[in-house]
């Protein structure tokens, strides 16, 4: 993936205009940060590149494709999407939904799949919560969990919508050298100019 072009995007939620003509060319291969305040449109912005919106009004493409036209398994495995989950599961199990992409219906985990989920979480200090409940978890805890998953993905491309959000200084700016150093593409979403 080289590209993610963006034209003239218009977004509504009932009569509220949330995105008016956005116009953008993203380079998938560099790391693209969205800045601004929140409540500004950069999440609904992210959700049409993970199609959680559909394009209601101009366009969102991937190398010249339309994003609504690339399968979800394809776009699953190139694009890495950091987003919250809302069910009780370990986080072994959080990490390992990064695999889902790669599966067919109902196939097993193999060691590999494991051994890759030891390493993203060694790799963002969360090895030792392997087995513990993801709701006991702290907001940062949990944010460091969801980096992992979208590690195990092994993605060309990591959509981050505010990833160092919940995290101390220490965890922010250690999960954005992380992601820096991954050398794939990055658009993350963020409002804190510091970072």
């Amino acid at each position: 993936m080289k590209e993610i072009r963006i034209e003239n995007l218009h977004f509504r939620i009932g009569a509220k205009e949330i995105l008016r003509g956005i116009t953008a060319d993203l380079p998938a291969d560099h790391f693209v940060a969205l800045l601004g305040p929140n409540g500004c449109g950069k999440s609904t912005l992210l959700k049409h590149l993970y199609r959680v919106h559909r394009v209601q009004e101009g366009a969102v493409t991937m190398d010249g494709t339309p994003i609504d036209a690339i399968p979800l398994r394809a776009a699953a495995q190139e694009m890495g999407q950091f987003h919250a989950v809302d069910f009780d599961f370990s986080v072994e199990e959080i990490v390992l939904m990064g695999r889902a992409p790669y599966k067919e219906s109902f196939e097993e985990d193999t060691a590999a799949d494991f051994a890759l989920v030891r390493t993203a979480l060694e790799r963002v200090g969360m090895a030792g919560a392997a087995q513990r409940s993801f709701n006991e978890l702290s907001g940062g805890e949990q944010q460091r969990v969801m980096l992992a998953r979208c590690l195990v993905q092994e993605p060309q491309l990591l959509i981050l919508d505010e990833p160092t959000n919940h995290l101390d200084i220490k965890y922010q700016l250690h999960i954005l050298e992380l992601v820096k150093s991954l050398n794939i593409g990055v658009i993350a979403a963020l409002h804190d100019l510091n970072l």
